[in-house]
């Protein structure tokens, strides 16, 4: 009798980076079990990241809060559906999510943490983000389960992109030489200065390079943009708010080189193979820097301070530290009003030497 294919249930975290990061766990997963279901629970407006996975079944929505109601349907539907259920959050709602829904639970676990999360998973990862990149730790939930690890980011990818087409006025060709910029977040604290941006695009004018700004479509992001574009020259477009996923890695493909902070299309970025400089602050690139491309080895590509280059990811920060970066209770997180002074601590001329550096 022939051995029914598997059914895997992958929950990332929260973040849309996270779910970016996952991906290679899809990866080794489909290629050791090409028959298995592969389902991935997201939150709403996320799936866009996993847009022409081929590693993917299907993607499963669900809200960050679902009402009473709401959750006793999700339970009925789809209680021990999965073979295996696998989640690299380390918080409560997760962990029971796997509870119902896996017949075999492998998740990770925070040091200290509580006893009961460890109790109900047939194995774990215990985190470690002073050493630990997120990739690696996915790939070590695949480990517990026999998987291979796997290094290559899996691009979303889109047939009818508006890219190659003249929807978008200005948009780039094949023949345009060009650079990509995101200089926004969803967080305000990762952000860096209106006036180092305005530098750095005035410096790629100069290099006869035209510039496309991407963002997101919330108001804060557009707004900041806005407010960029009141004084950039005219080689410059913004497309923020105007592309899925999929089209922003379409873009960042064909770029000369892309520039941006701290955000999910910096990794985007990195596994485009374009050249890539990330710029961070209060967060560390020893667990979140972006994967270089061609990069395959079992230890983060990234020290925690400092300027450092990878193949095709260039990396500029201070040398300074912060006893709150990377802390959850970090008061910047919480007041949009307050910079973070090593993100503002970077000047326009460590960015542009890079930029001379990686056009070369």
């Amino acid at each position: 009798m022939l051995r029914k294919p598997r059914k895997f249930l992958i929950f990332a975290k929260p973040a849309i980076g996270d779910i970016l990061l996952a991906t290679p766990l899809m990866r080794s997963i489909r290629s050791a079990e090409p028959d298995a279901v592969i389902d991935v629970m997201c939150y709403p407006g996320q799936e866009g990241i996993l847009e022409g996975n081929p590693d993917i079944d299907h993607v499963v929505p669900i809200k960050q809060k679902p009402s009473a109601r709401e959750l006793l349907q999700l339970l009925r539907r789809m209680f021990r559906k999965y073979d295996v259920a696998i989640t690299n959050a380390a918080d409560d709602r997760v962990h029971l999510y796997l509870l119902f829904f896996g017949k075999e639970r492998i998740s990770v676990t925070l040091k200290g943490g509580p006893a009961w999360k460890r109790w109900i998973v047939a194995g774990s990862v215990q985190d470690d983000p002073e050493s630990l990149h997120a990739l690696l730790r996915n790939n070590n939930l695949g480990n517990i389960l026999g998987f291979d690890s796997n290094y290559e980011i899996r691009l979303p990818e889109a047939k009818d992109s508006r890219i190659e087409r003249p929807v978008l006025p200005g948009a780039a060709g094949h023949d345009d030489a060009y650079a990509v910029i995101h200089p926004d977040a969803r967080l305000p604290y990762k952000r860096w200065t209106q006036d180092g941006w305005l530098d750095v695009m005035q410096y790629l004018d100069t290099c006869g390079l035209k510039t496309y700004i991407t963002g997101g479509n919330s108001s804060t992001e557009l707004e900041y943009v806005r407010g960029l574009m009141q004084q950039v020259p005219k080689s410059v477009l913004s497309l923020a708010g105007q592309l899925r996923f999929a089209e922003v890695g379409d873009l960042i493909r064909k770029c000369r080189i892309f520039i941006g902070i701290d955000t999910v299309n910096s990794h985007l970025a990195a596994a485009t193979g374009a050249p890539t400089i990330a710029l961070f602050g209060p967060e560390s690139p020893v667990r979140w820097g972006p994967w270089p491309k061609n990069y395959a080895v079992d230890r983060s590509p990234w020290q925690s301070t400092g300027t450092q280059r990878v193949n095709n990811v260039l990396i500029i920060q201070t040398k300074n530290q912060c006893a709150e970066c990377g802390q959850g209770d970090c008061r910047r997180r919480h007041h949009r009003g307050i910079d973070c002074p090593l993100m503002t601590g970077i000047s326009s001329e460590q960015v542009i030497r890079g930029i001379r550096e990686m056009l070369q």
